[in-house]
């Protein structure tokens, strides 16, 4: 039983890096934001959701592997959910370094109103 409750804390532990590898490597390696820095922290904070996700994935699949491979010895298990590990994080770091900003301007605004009549013809006399 300690056995699988280690083998369950280490597979908590291993998806908290998978959580954070993508805005770290972002952050750490990643192309800097051409414009203000508001943006920026919006992307980041998408990258770190995406981690989110990526890391109840990871610890589901792990969970998964874990029950089916639960008669071999914890070094088997341990290895397994490193390599795991590694290729989820490591997915994502390369994800997050190589991630760039579309450095286009926007398309310019498109005058909506039009003036079809000048303010003085459209007065109407009194009588």
């Amino acid at each position: 039983m300690m056995k699988h409750t280690s083998l369950l804390l280490l597979r908590l532990l291993f998806s908290y890096v998978v959580l954070r590898a993508m805005a770290f490597a972002h952050v750490r390696f990643g192309s800097q934001y051409p414009g203000d820095g508001q943006q920026a922290f919006g992307v980041v904070v998408l990258f770190v959701l995406i981690g989110e996700v990526a890391a109840v994935i990871y610890f589901a699949l792990g969970s998964v592997l874990h029950f089916l491979m639960r008669r071999r010895s914890g070094s088997s298990i341990f290895l397994v959910d490193a390599l795991l590990c590694a290729l989820f994080a490591g997915a994502l770091a390369f994800a997050g370094a190589t991630a760039s900003y579309n450095e286009t301007s926007p398309p310019p605004a498109v005058k909506r109103t039009t003036l079809t009549r000048s303010p003085a013809s459209s007065r109407v006399p009194l009588r």
